[in-house]
């Protein structure tokens, strides 16, 4: 009994050592990476919802892709399609990335050499296993599966905006790294019959958001840099 609880402790003691030490070397490589945001257009997504819910969403896009052009500063960024997906993980990135008005710009290039890493607004999944155990459970689901999950818009609803990091594989980064922040002052919402809230109101508090996470970034940065 006093063994197993023994080596119990030990394990966990091992894991945070080892995400500890995987997010200093994740922070360094987003530093010198490029941060890719995801712009959520699953085309399932959005047949089902009316056409004012569509241009809501566009609208929402375009409030993103703002937001980090003025808020964020900790690396470089680029923007894509949820229906690409599949080519960021398979490195595919040409002919890929979005300009202000969510269209594709062929003289966006990003150097694919250095650590590519996903940013998107969507729902947390559970932050209680290891990291290195998680990652290797996310890469022996189908590729087809872990994307239709992300692209799910139901995860919306209601729910907070929170912008989330996750590494070129589409899995959620773990602690002490600060892979998510939240927003309280606004929900993504699929809803149209719910009370909106005007474009100014959202876009502030992306900005928020988003700033919010960059400061979060440069603290964690100069303490593993």
């Amino acid at each position: 009994m006093n063994y197993y609880f023994s080596n119990k402790i030990s394990k966990s003691v091992n894991s945070r050592r080892i995400n500890r030490d995987l997010s200093k070397v994740q922070i360094n490589n987003l530093k010198q990476g490029t941060l890719l945001v995801r712009m959520n257009n699953s085309e399932k997504a959005i047949n089902s919802l009316l056409s004012e819910g569509k241009n809501q969403r566009e609208e929402e896009n375009k409030q993103i892709i703002m937001a980090f052009k003025e808020k964020f500063l900790f690396s470089k960024v680029a923007f894509f399609n949820s229906k690409d997906s599949e080519k960021i993980v398979k490195r595919k990135f040409e002919n890929l990335f979005l300009n202000e008005n969510l269209e594709i710009e062929n003289s966006i290039i990003i150097d694919s050499t250095k650590s590519i890493f996903i940013a998107e607004f969507g729902a947390l999944t559970r932050d209680s296993v290891n990291y290195l155990t998680h990652y290797g459970y996310e890469q022996n689901k189908p590729l087809s599966k872990r994307i239709i999950k992300e692209n799910d818009l139901s995860s919306f609803g209601k729910e907070l905006i929170t912008l989330i990091i996750k590494d070129n594989k589409f899995n959620q980064l773990n602690s002490p790294f600060p892979y998510y922040t939240r927003n309280k002052d606004y929900s993504f919402n699929n809803n149209t019959e719910q009370i909106k809230i005007d474009s100014a109101s959202i876009q502030l508090s992306l900005n928020k958001t988003v700033e919010r996470m960059n400061l979060k970034l440069f603290k964690f940065y100069k303490k593993n840099k």
